[in-house]
């Protein structure tokens, strides 16, 4: 969606994420009024919670697990466009559930660095050097980068936002999901942990 004020431009993409050839919210804060003033109603809708699922995580082996994030900024089609310009999307709610889910566990995860590691192979996404990493779980969790945090060392979830964790012992992720709450939204199946 695309609305323009005199010379300034606002730009919404459907995935949530919005630009402005000015200042943004000068250009959106006088539709807050009438956006509080809506009637809203309760979605009880089944699809609409599988929106905002924060992860899906399956067993691939004993002590292997992939788990699947679904981040509102750093999705497949945006990831490339931010590390090309050095940025992150990552929200600092999203690195909570990924620091309760990791937080503690011992082994290894397969994830994207802006730092050369002992195992790890070289990708260039414009003029920015990046590398497909797998690092300890505790440097990843300690290193990964949200939109409001950045350090002079940085690792990503992965284009696919599918976090590869290979555990020095059997790594359960239901007893990590105890601290977070209903707000969390997973939902068990066969398929899944």
């Amino acid at each position: 969606m695309r609305a323009s004020i005199g010379r300034t431009r606002l730009t919404v993409d459907p995935s949530g994420l919005s630009w402005s050839s000015g200042e943004l919210l000068d250009a959106i804060a006088p539709a807050i009024p009438m956006l509080l003033s809506i009637d809203k109603e309760e979605a009880v809708s089944e699809s609409l919670d599988q929106r905002y699922l924060y992860f899906i995580a399956k067993r691939v082996r004993d002590r292997r697990l992939e788990i699947q994030l679904f981040t509102r900024m750093e999705s497949s089609r945006t990831w490339t466009e931010l590390r090309k310009v050095g940025i992150c999307g990552l929200t600092p709610d999203e690195k909570a559930v990924v620091v309760s889910l990791l937080g503690g566990a011992e082994g290894t995860v397969e994830c994207v660095t802006d730092y050369l590691s002992e195992v790890s192979s070289s990708m260039r996404l414009g003029s920015r050097q990046y590398y497909r990493s797998t690092i300890s779980i505790d440097e990843f969790v300690s290193t990964l980068r949200t939109i409001s945090e950045s350090s002079r060392r940085n690792s990503y979830l992965p284009r696919e936002s599918i976090l590869r964790v290979t555990a020095k012992e059997y790594f359960d992720a239901r007893s990590a999901l105890d601290g977070l709450g209903e707000w969390c939204y997973l939902e068990y199946s066969s398929k899944n942990l």
